[in-house]
């Protein structure tokens, strides 16, 4: 075989088996450095992630940080600012849970402030007629301000909050939320929300038709009867058959009463700021 044939059979090879090479390439080989080349790019964006702050989270740590020896108006601002920023975050709860006590707070002082106005006693004044004239509770005036008694005195000078409460009861969640004039204010855990007429899945409006306080033989009391503090409240809801009261967090769930039940301890503040009116979304 002479040089010419040699060539032509290195060449006629080299495109049999190269081609074939390539053909391996092209099918398997490179197909799998693909794949690996995808996989470690994807370990390393799902690294970057995990390493990545929660904003959230860095804005938590921030407000705790912040927090720390505040006094109780700044420390409102702080967690009202977090809670404006991040209102879905999981650190949101704790957030609330600190902000609600100091809302009610300030809410409730006898000093003057945003959403309140200054009542001076006059002659032929009650508290029932000061509660007409401001649209509030007599409860209200009377937590505000210190008071046990329905006796005044002329030029006596209170101060009576304005508050605009809205409920929102949070069934999956287990809590009830009262919001003033649209913003936060505090969440209460609920012990139980049994409410026959309700699917679990459905949503009802509801409103405030009566708040009552009965002594231990269910007769009612008014405010500065003897055993008022002591009473047993109830708020009554538009709703048929429905109520918020109050129950001690171990009794028995087929003892407790049916409706939404808070703790003994949360009713009298939550009595305090519902009046007749006051809109209740249940979900």
């Amino acid at each position: 075989m002479d040089f010419t044939h040699r060539l032509i059979v290195a060449v006629v090879a080299l495109l049999v088996f190269g081609g074939g090479g390539w053909m391996v390439y092209r099918l398997y080989i490179h197909p799998q450095a693909a794949l690996r080349a995808e996989g470690r790019q994807l370990q390393r964006q799902t690294e970057e992630l995990a390493e990545a702050p929660d904003p959230a989270l860095t804005a938590f740590e921030a407000a705790t940080t912040a927090a720390e020896g505040a006094p109780p108006d700044q420390l409102r601002r702080i967690w009202e600012g977090y809670l404006a920023q991040h209102p879905d975050a999981p650190q949101a709860g704790a957030a609330r849970a600190v902000l609600g006590p100091l809302n009610i707070r300030t809410l409730f002082s006898s000093e003057p402030g945003e959403g309140k106005t200054s009542h001076t006693v006059v002659r032929g004044d009650s508290l029932y007629r000061i509660a007409r004239q401001h649209g509030v509770t007599i409860d209200l005036i009377a937590r505000a301000n210190n008071l046990d008694s329905t006796m005044l005195q002329i030029g006596q000078t209170f101060v009576v909050p304005q508050p605009e409460i809205t409920v929102t009861v949070n069934r999956s969640a287990g809590t009830l939320r009262l919001d003033n004039h649209g913003e936060f204010l505090r969440e209460y855990p609920l012990v139980s929300s049994l409410l026959p007429g309700l699917a679990e899945e459905a949503t009802a409006e509801s409103r405030v038709v009566e708040t009552l306080v009965n002594d231990a033989n269910e007769k009612r009391l008014t405010f500065g009867q003897n055993g008022y503090s002591d009473g047993t409240r109830v708020v009554i809801l538009s709703s048929p058959g429905l109520s918020i009261r109050g129950a001690d967090p171990a009794t028995p769930a087929e003892e407790l009463p049916a409706g939404l039940v808070v703790k003994d301890e949360d009713l009298p503040e939550i009595f305090v700021l519902l009046r007749r009116g006051v809109p209740v979304t249940i979900k």
